[in-house]
Order: structure tokens, then sequence, then C-alpha cells
């Protein structure tokens, strides 16, 4: 649809905008936001596929979705989080132009870049620093990831599946729970160990097809589930010998022979094993 007047979207009143996968211009949508700014506070513009440098910001505005936008400039997103000091939720999966956009904010608790393919480092570790109350990140699918800082004090959940690049970045955080690099086949030894080092809370940790693994030692005291689909049968092997983990009842993805070699150790209380029946 395409209409031609702010109004029509509604006024000062207007606490939500849902425009998604309409073919509105930058500037309507632009015009639209500033009349429903003073209350505005969600706002839906997902696949609009021309969508790229709108305002989007406002001073009430808590969701900002945006899904999709594969036109969608860094500029733009920069400028929504820096006029929208309640924004808590930030939804831009699969906004491929999206490189370098400045992400943070003082309210700012959950974001999903997923499918960001063109993401750079630096965004990820200015957003990590400049959101003290993030507590859900998601980046999976973001190929030009190497080495970002995706930690925090707050993060208690993060997903960084099938992350083609991904090598060595720094993971981490004091309440983090669950982490899923499953597919990271980049991923390094150094960058698993320290995540565990630095995570007193983990509980779920997901390494499923992260090929360049060698002899990671997982030493954690909380971790509750592990899941190792996918790595070859040596690897597995030296991840569960080296493992230090009283606390750990569920590992997936051993072969046969290593399910039983967990099952049969004290390190684990009456743990539950999964082995993937395709190796044994």
């Amino acid at each position: 649809a395409r209409l031609a007047r702010p109004a029509a979207f509604g006024g000062a009143e207007v606490r939500t905008l849902a425009l998604s996968s309409t073919e509105l211009s930058d500037k309507t949508i632009s015009d639209a936001v500033a009349c429903a700014a003073p209350r505005l506070e969600r706002l839906d513009v997902s696949f609009i596929e021309d969508l790229a440098a709108p305002a989007l910001g406002a001073p009430a505005l808590r969701l900002l979705a945006a899904a999709g936008c594969a036109s969608l400039r860094d500029e733009a997103v920069t400028a929504a989080c820096a006029t929208s000091p309640r924004l808590a939720t930030l939804r831009l999966s699969l906004c491929v132009s999206l490189q370098r956009p400045e992400l943070g904010g003082g309210s700012l608790a959950e974001v999903n870049l997923g499918g960001c393919s063109a993401l750079v480092d630096a965004a990820v570790t200015r957003l990590c620093a400049s959101a003290p109350h993030l507590r859900r990140l998601s980046l999976c699918l973001c190929a030009s990831l190497v080495a970002p800082v995706a930690a925090g004090r707050a993060l208690q959940r993060l997903e960084m599946a099938h992350c083609d690049n991904l090598a060595n970045p720094t993971l981490g955080g004091g309440a983090l729970e669950l982490v899923n690099l499953s597919g990271c086949a980049k991923l390094v030894d150094a960058a698993v160990e320290a995540l565990c080092a630095t995570s007193p809370k983990l509980l779920k940790l997901n390494l499923s097809r992260c090929a360049a693994l060698d002899a990671p030692r997982l030493r954690s005291a909380s971790l509750h589930a592990l899941s190792v689909h996918g790595l070859n049968a040596q690897v597995q092997e030296r991840v569960r010998r080296r493992g230090e983990w009283p606390s750990l009842v569920k590992l997936k993805g051993l072969n046969a022979d290593g399910a039983a070699r967990v099952a049969a150790s004290a390190v684990l209380p009456s743990p539950e094993i999964r082995h993937n029946p395709s190796t044994s």
C-alpha cells in the first residue's frame, strides 16, 4: 500500500506502527514516525525491500523491528539507537547491508542480528560495550565475524551458530547461561576455553560441527549440557578426557564407545548420555 499522508497512520496517540511488507518510501515512514513519536512504543518496518535511511527513532520507543530490510543503512540504525533512550528490543535479522552500525543504549536488552552477513567485528564489540543491560544476543549466520568481543555482565544467552569465519572471539560474562556455537567451523580451542573460564554460570554449550577444535580443555563447575555432534571421534575423545565439569549431566554427540566411557566416569553424577546412532 502507498499512503500519501502520514496522518493516515494515526497521530500523537499512536503507540504501535505496524508497517511491515509495505512499499512505503523512506520519507513516508519518517513522517509517520515523527507524527506518532510522542507516544510511539513499537515500530515494525520489517521486509520493506527498498527501505534505506528512514528516521526510525522516538523518545518512547521500546521495540524496533526491521528484519529483512536488505537495503537498510548503518546510519539509519545508528540514529534510531541514539534517539530512542528507552529502546529495549532491536530486531535486525537479515539486514544484509549493515556493516558498522553504532548500536547500544542503556535500556537495550535483546538484539537479533542473525543473517547480517556483512556485519563486522567492531560493530558487535561496540554493541556489547555500549549496552550494559544486554541479556540476549543473536549473531547466527554472520559470515563476516572473525574475532569480535561478544561479552557482557548482563548477557545470559548468546547465539552464534554457523558464523563461517568465526575463529577467535572473546566470549563470556558473569550471567551467561547458554551459548550456541554450532557450525562455526573455524573456531579455535582457546576461544572455547576462555569462554568457560569467564562464564561461572554457563549451563549449556553447543560445539557441534566446530571442525577446527582439536583438544579444548573445558573447565566449568556449572556446565550442565554439552553438545559435540559432528566432531570426529578423536576430538570427541580428547574433549571427554580433558573436560572438568562436575555438574555435567548431558553430553550429546559422542559415539557409542565414548558415551560408554563417559557414563562410567566418576566425574559425572548419574549422567544422561546421548550418542549419535550413525557413528555406532
